[in-house]
Parts: structure tokens; sequence; C-alpha cells
């Protein structure tokens, strides 16, 4: 290889490193510099290197790419970051914890290779990248971007980032030039501030490589190199023909890992239900590729709620949820978004009629809203979360107030109200517990000596808003405690009501997001009642300290009998087996991944149009084959 050519690369990295920035290395590629803990502006880099290849973002790392920096600069950013975090925590076994990701060495191991080996020349393949690689597929479910999205992204910012395999071995052979020189003048402790250094390919040659990469590593205080290369299938994979894993592999450690997408999978009136969710599975041991999981895989289920699908047992819930977020804001901003509608009846009329009843007790209130069905089974088991039965003065208000649709009419209406409180007329019942302004009002009126506000500006938004989170409040502590999934103390940090109306609102938004939850796990999977409220317990305890994100994952540990009919039913979106195989102190790990979508768009195929199906069933699914093989060569 030209000696000029290798002073050149040494000398890119070297200012790579001192700038801490991209470079173009020629007119044709670039050099991108990832530093530890960030992801690139590129997204389409990211989704390859990032969420795929499940790098770690604990080291610093160069990619190199075929194009220039104003690929970088004019490609619209898109956060993949949850995406990505998923992918790292979606498997989790003895043996690694995600088989997408990057295989560590382990303490304890040493080279195997020969002088000859340890020499690298530079004039071919010095790195043993005879390499098949696999990384993590690409269907996520329980990533909040759904895979159909993030595959539309991909392809509005594709860009052919891949370079031939021949130029991809010629740079790897000069960063073992770079990385034995810097070995030698700063000697084996400054290892760690050699960056990994990754090259994205074009899958052009015979073996369809994708990938390849060296990482810089210590074994045994020896420094060595971990050499991996990823390639991928060009033809879907046909699921009804059997793929049987060698001798050698049955012989290796292995760890197996299989994602259904619950959700996506569905067809009929649940289809496109809002959130996601996915059942993860981990066992030991797996004969051939798409082998189903044994009953004793352990089961993880990873989901995310979306509040507000009308489908969903907590939507009345959500839609009174709606009203007081807007009288919230309405108090915070001073601009009064009516929802209500206007109604053939009055307000003031309903209110009249409201006062006419609580006139002869408030029983008969509590008769005329009762359903006359009897319903013996737990809410919890027939998905029906039924209005509360001791609703007290201000609950009953709210109810009739929420369809006000002018600033007058609410003024009105409250004007009649304590005229007919401060008066006698009516004395309604309150929770003793109800520390609302009208609660008060109401006690005081039983003494005589109600001050009635004045009814300007905000006040009457800010009494109906505090009406609204008292009845709310109450309204989620009964579903809960109704359906036996936890117990007041569990409730007892959410339902605290001591503080503004918006810590308040934000307390019942999580509240909301718990039984959204619930309903889903019971609606799609139909999870036994210690797995619903140990999933309601487990959020709870997290939105003590935690604000709501949207994007947040939850993984709930449950019985693998209660998901064996997702098994049954749908087919894996992801399915993976790990061989770790040790000769001598040397581990050398062997990756098979099936995903069901296309993993990497930095490669132009010729067949996409064929290739991008989203049919999920069993006959008619793509299917791509990912291998992936790491060795470790010291020096």
């Amino acid at each position: 290889m030209n000696p000029s050519a290798i002073s050149k690369f040494v000398d890119t990295f070297r200012n790579i490193l001192q700038n801490k920035t991209s470079q173009e290395y020629d007119s044709s590629m670039v050099f991108e510099y990832r530093s530890k803990g960030k992801l690139s502006s590129n997204s389409v880099l990211d989704h390859a290197m990032t969420y795929f290849l499940d790098i770690s973002s604990d080291r610093s790392s160069i990619v190199a790419y075929k194009g220039r920096l104003c690929d970088i600069n004019n490609t619209k950013s898109v956060d993949i970051s949850q995406n990505v975090s998923i992918n790292q925590n979606s498997y989790k076994s003895s043996q690694s914890h995600s088989i997408a990701s990057t295989p560590k060495s382990k303490k304890g191991s040493t080279g195997s290779t020969n002088g000859k080996e340890t020499s690298l020349d530079l004039d071919g393949s010095p790195l043993k990248l005879q390499a098949y690689a696999d990384l993590s597929a690409f269907d996520s479910p329980s990533s909040v971007c759904s895979p159909k999205y993030i595959k539309r992204v991909c392809e509005k910012e594709r860009h052919d980032f891949g370079i031939s395999n021949q130029k991809a071995r010629g740079l790897l052979s000069m960063f073992s030039t770079y990385f034995t020189n810097n070995r030698t003048n700063n000697g084996n402790e400054n290892i760690d501030h050699i960056p990994d250094f990754w090259v994205l390919c074009d899958g052009s040659d015979i073996k369809s490589t994708i990938i390849r990469g060296v990482q810089p590593v210590l074994v045994d205080g020896r420094p060595g190199l971990r050499i991996s290369s990823v390639t991928q299938s060009d033809k879907n994979i046909d699921l009804k023909r059997e793929i049987r894993f060698d001798g050698s592999s049955i012989l290796s450690d292995t760890s197996c890992y299989a994602r259904y997408n619950v959700i996506d999978s569905m067809r009929d009136d649940k289809a496109g239900y809002q959130g996601s969710l996915a059942v993860d599975l981990e066992w030991a041991r797996s004969m051939s590729l798409l082998q189903k999981p044994p009953s004793h895989a352990a089961a993880f289920v990873k989901a995310s709620v979306t509040a507000g699908d009308m489908r969903s047992p907590a939507y009345s819930f959500y839609q009174e949820l709606t009203l007081l977020t807007s009288f919230v804001s309405s108090v915070t901003t001073g601009d009064v978004n009516w929802i209500g509608e206007v109604g053939d009846v009055p307000l003031i009329e309903s209110v009249k009629k409201l006062i006419e009843q609580l006139q002869q007790g408030d029983r008969v209130v509590h008769e005329e809203n009762e359903d006359d069905s009897v319903d013996l089974m737990s809410p919890l088991e027939n998905l029906v979360f039924k209005e509360r039965q001791d609703l007290d003065f201000t609950d009953h208000l709210w109810k009739v107030l929420i369809s006000c649709s002018a600033y007058s009419d609410l003024v009105s209406s409250l004007q009649y109200i304590f005229n007919c409180l401060s008066s006698g007329r009516v004395q309604p019942m309150v929770h003793n517990n109800n520390h609302t302004t009208m609660a008060q009002l109401v006690r005081d009126s039983y003494m005589g000596r109600m001050m009635v506000p004045p009814l300007k500006g905000i006040t009457p938004i800010k009494l109906l808003a505090e009406m609204g989170g008292e009845k709310l409040k109450r309204d989620y502590i009964n579903a809960f405690l109704s359906s036996d999934m936890t117990t007041l103390s569990h409730l007892a940090h959410l339902v605290s009501m001591s503080k503004s109306l918006e810590e308040n609102l934000e307390q019942l938004e999580k509240l909301q997001n718990v039984l959204e939850m619930v309903s889903m796990l019971k609606l799609f999977l139909s999870l036994p009642h210690s797995s619903l409220g140990s999933a309601a317990r487990q959020m709870l305890k997290h939105y003590e300290t935690n604000a709501i994100e949207e994007k947040h994952v939850f993984e709930f540990g449950v019985p693998t009998s209660s998901v064996q009919s997702v098994m049954d039913t749908c087919s894996p979106c992801e399915w993976k087996a790990r061989f770790d195989h040790t000769v001598g102190s040397v581990t050398e790990s062997t990756i098979y991944c099936l995903t069901s979508t296309q993993p990497f768009r930095h490669v132009k195929r010729g067949n996409e149009a064929d290739v991008s199906q989203t049919d999920t069933s069993m006959e008619t699914e793509s299917r791509f084959l990912l291998v992936k093989q790491d060795f470790v060569t010291l020096f």
C-alpha cells in the first residue's frame, strides 16, 4: 500500500481527534467523528450505527462512508434516541446485554494469532475480515416510533453511503497501522483514547458485506483489535425452509431472543391502537432459525402508552381529563377555549334541575344516575370502569358545568348556586376531605357565614377547575381500588392534592397513563390479575420520581404461559441467536438475526420495491437474515 496514503490516513485521524470534528478524507469520502455519549447529525447513519449495531456510546468512534460533509449538514436530523435506548435494553441474557451489541472481550482472554497475523501487513485482509454479521433488527414495537414510520424517514432521507468492500478493507488496514504506531509511541495506557473505526460498505461483494469495523481492546494487558463484519441477505428468507445450526454451534454457549409486535399484528377492530406493545422472550439453546420459544423462556412485556384511543376502557376518564386540562390552561393563560357544545337545554336550567334534585336529598341524584345492569365481575375482568357512587355536591356540579359553552353562562350558573346556598334553600353534602373552594363555601353555608367570592376574571374558571380535579382524583382512586390493582398507600403520592392546579393536573395525567397501560395489557394479552397489579404498582413507583415522558417504554416481567397465545398466533418481528465459542481463553461470537423489516438503509438495493412489504402474515412476510462474527486479534 502506498506510504503516502498511509501518511494521509494517519494525519487525517490525528486532526479529527485533535479538533473533535468530522473531516473529508477525499473528494468522495467522509470521516465522521462521533464523540462519547453523543449521536451524529445524520439520522440514517445513526440508524445504522447506533440502533442496529448497538454500539456503546461510552466510547468515541469515527465512521467512514461515501459522501461529503455537506451530506451531513443538509440532512435533516431525526430523534431516534428512544429507539436506540430501547434496543440497547431489549435483550438481557447471562451471556450478553444484547445479542445485537458488539461483544466485549472476556476477562482472561488471550490472543490466538500467529506471528504473521501479528505483523498486520497492509495489502489485503490482515484483520481476518472473513466475517458475517448481524445486528439488531429494525422492527422494534416497544419503541415509540413504529417501524413503518422509521422506514419512511429513512427512505425520505436516503443517501447511498456505502463504499466498496475493497476500499473498506484498505481503510481498516491503514487503521491497524495507526493503532500500532500509537501503541508503540504511547504504550497500552493510551488505548482508551483511540476511537473505534467503522466503515459503511455498499454490499456489492459476494457476501453482501454492509459494515466493517475494528475496536481497540486490551486482553490480559495485551493490546488488540476486535474485528467485526456484518452481512445482510439480499433475498427474502423462506419461512417454511428449515435452517439448522451446525453441530459446533450447538456445542457453544447460546442465548436466544424473540420479539413479537402485538399491536401491529392485529387485523381486527384493535388494529391501529394507540401506544406500542411487544413481548420479548429469552432462552438458551436453539436448533434452528425461528424456533418457537420454549415454555421455560423468560418473558417480558415492553409497552408505551398514548392516552386518547376511543377503544380504550379508560377513554371516559380521558375525556374529562381533556376538559380539565383546558380549564387549567385557561387559569394560567387567561384565554378560555370552550369545548362544551351548545345544547337544547340552557346550562342554567340544568343547574336548577340539579338543585331541585338536591332539595329532595342526595339519594335522588344517585338513583337517577344509577345503571340498572348488575355486574358482579370486577371492572378489571370485563374492562369496564363504572362511575363511582359516592359523588358529592362538587362532583355533580362539575358534571353539569363542563357542558358550559360561554363565560356568561358559567357566571350566571355560579351566581344562582351561591344564592341557593346563602339562602339555605339547599344544604348539599360534600366529603370531609374535599378541599376545593366550593366545598368550603358549602360548609360555611351550613353556619350561615358564607362569603360569596366575586365572580370576575378567571375566578369562575378556577372554581370549576378545582372541582374537576377533585372529582377526577376520586374517580381514579375508585378505579384502582375497586379492581384490586393496588392499595391506597401506593396511590398516596399521586393523589396528594395540596399543590397548584398545574401540579395536580400532572399527577392526574400520570394516573391516567397507568390506567391506560393496565387496560391495554388486559385488552391485548389478557394477563392475569397479579401481573396487571404488578405493572400498575411499578408504574406508580416510577411516576413518584419521574415526569411523564411520551416515549418512555415500560418493561414488565410476566409468566411465559400468559403470553402463549401471542406465540401461537403471531410471527416474531425479530428472532436472534448468539453462539459464544471458547478456544483456549478467547471467546468468539457468532450472531444470527432474522428481521421482518430491512435493517440497513445505507445500502441501495435493486429490489427495494419488493422487500418493502408490510404484510405481517407468516406466509407473505419478508425476512432478512443478518449474520455477525467477531474476532479478536492480539499484537
